[in-house]
């Protein structure tokens, strides 16, 4: 099942750092919450982060 937590757009500042906010609730402990970010160019990259 798909729940979204997490802004849908982010922005990076000057040195291509960016934050992102993410909302996951007490349910979803032991779950996984994976973050795609993707830029220019068409590149990718998907995080994993384990709830706990």
């Amino acid at each position: 099942m798909e729940v979204p937590t997490s802004n849908q757009i982010s922005y990076s500042n000057s040195k291509g750092e960016l934050n992102n906010m993410i909302a996951p609730v007490r349910s979803m402990a032991g779950d996984t919450l994976y973050l795609t970010a993707s830029w220019l160019g068409g590149n990718s990259a998907t995080f994993g982060i384990v709830l706990d």
